[in-house]
């Protein structure tokens, strides 16, 4: 009796600990789906590092590319993660199935907690791939950009920072308008890129009258506004 008893008491245990353990998942799993935005653009660097001709740089590519690949990758391990604990569940739900029909014993509601538990984890699993596949774009939209940048498959405008159009804070539709020399140039800071979208409301540097030496190509998307790769300022 006691034997029994034991043994219902490590199953209510066992049964508690996976349980939390797989609500708990799906909750962080869910609430990332859900409220978790877009990687926020990373602030640029004013005072910047030396370039040549009196100029600082105050963003390059490889910024944007080395946290987008970071982020990559806590987002994988994460998915690979839930769905591996989702998949134990599983088995461990009809493991104690099999362990009950053959030595006879009463069935009672843990194993199928366990499974509809586990069941509920390989569900946000599989949101989190998803999910995954926009991050697998934006590491490949770095690993092209950056290849054009090192390949030198960029165009050059420098001059005075003409301000045509400012984008506010909480809007996400266009852009921040501007030209810079002889180019016409858009700033977007809610579109998913490494390139330059620090907008001015969320303290980007290309501001009315600010001399600068930026580093955009066309070839990216001939339809589409062209990406910035590079921006140098002139240092006061």
């Amino acid at each position: 009796m006691s034997h029994t008893k034991s043994g219902r008491s490590l199953e209510k245990v066992l049964l508690a600990a996976i349980g939390s353990m797989l609500l708990l998942i799906d909750v962080v799993s869910f609430a990332r789906s859900i409220l978790v935005p877009a990687e926020p653009a990373l602030p640029t660097d004013r005072t910047g590092t030396p370039a040549t001709e009196g100029f600082i740089t105050v963003f390059t590519l490889a910024e944007n590319a080395a946290a987008a690949f970071k982020t990559y990758q806590g987002h994988l391990l994460e998915t690979i993660g839930i769905l591996a604990i989702g998949v134990i569940g599983i088995l461990y739900a009809g493991a104690l199935l099999v362990y009950r029909a053959i030595f006879n014993l009463r069935f009672t509601r843990t194993p199928f907690t366990i499974a509809a538990l586990s069941a509920i984890a390989l569900f946000g699993g599989s949101v989190d791939q998803i999910l995954l596949k926009s991050n697998i774009e934006d590491v490949s939209n770095c690993t092209r950009l950056q290849s054009m940048y090192d390949t030198r498959e960029y165009k050059i405008a420098e001059g005075i920072v003409h301000v045509i159009h400012s984008q506010s804070t909480c809007d996400r539709g266009t852009g921040d308008s501007i030209r810079v020399g002889d180019a016409s140039l858009e700033v977007c800071y809610y579109v998913s890129t490494c390139a330059y979208r620090q907008s001015i409301a969320h303290g980007g540097v290309l501001t009315e009258g600010t001399y600068a030496r930026v580093y955009y190509t066309d070839n990216y998307y001939p339809d589409e506004d062209p990406p910035i790769l590079r921006i140098d300022i002139k240092n006061p």
